[in-house]
């Protein structure tokens, strides 16, 4: 017999509390479920600027450092660079450890190939002219990337593409690339033969983010008097 004053929970009160412990166990799944799912977008996110940081700081570092390589093309002497609105070729003053412990300039190519994204062929340039490119020396960097423009920063201006520089003959006395150093005459700096800056806009495909415009200047245009560190100008057109 129940004591004056005291009461079980009829059938009905025991129904309401568990119909309300399982709508609060509801709401609280339901939000740790978000608060999961945000962090774990916070972390995409964080992963994927990250990607873009790393992709922005390796094209700065490979396009400041091109190269004005002299190699033959037909009858011409040219300081190669190469490049249009979607791909651009050049010779980079990063060098590759070599075996016998030569620094050695490398030949780099960006470029998008639909549908797979962002890529770059680096071949070692080892004198005689430029390397071919070979399919197995692309490297994919990114594959959300699914457009390039580029443009390349001449004298007048910027410009939509660029095609190797010829050298003169009297920039081939004075640049030490020919001739005695008594044979050169002093002449006054000639512009550029390759891009003083390089302007990038990737655009990628996931979030349909555009990244850029990214400028990214090119030392050695302004400095064509230092020596060639792959030694006697190479030969041979690519």
């Amino acid at each position: 017999m129940t004591g004056m004053g005291q009461r079980g929970f009829t059938l009905l009160e025991l129904l309401i509390a568990l119909a309300a412990m399982v709508l609060v166990s509801a709401v609280l799944g339901g939000v740790l479920r978000l608060g999961s799912r945000a962090w774990e977008r916070a972390e995409q996110r964080v992963e994927a600027q990250q990607r873009v940081r790393d992709l922005v700081t390796l094209m700065s570092q490979e396009l400041s450092s091109a190269y004005p390589y002299p190699v033959g093309e037909g009858e011409k002497l040219v300081h190669f660079f190469r490049g249009d609105g979607g791909r651009v070729r050049f010779v980079s003053a990063l060098s590759d450890p070599a075996p016998d412990g030569q620094a050695t300039l490398r030949l780099v190519t960006f470029f998008v190939e639909r549908g797979r994204g962002l890529f770059v062929q680096s071949t070692s340039v080892r004198g005689g002219g430029l390397p071919e490119e070979r399919a197995e020396n692309a490297h994919l960097l990114d594959a959300r990337v699914r457009e390039m423009r580029l443009r390349y920063l001449a004298p007048e201006g910027w410009v939509s593409s660029w095609e190797p520089k010829e050298i003169t003959a009297t920039e081939i006395q004075s640049r030490g690339l020919r001739g005695s150093p008594a044979s050169r005459p002093a002449v006054a700096d000639p512009p550029p033969s390759i891009p003083r800056a390089v302007e990038v806009i990737l655009t990628l495909a996931q979030s349909r983010e555009v990244l850029g415009p990214l400028t990214f200047p090119i030392f050695a245009a302004t400095d064509l008097k230092k020596a060639n560190p792959a030694g006697p100008m190479g030969r041979g057109g690519s």
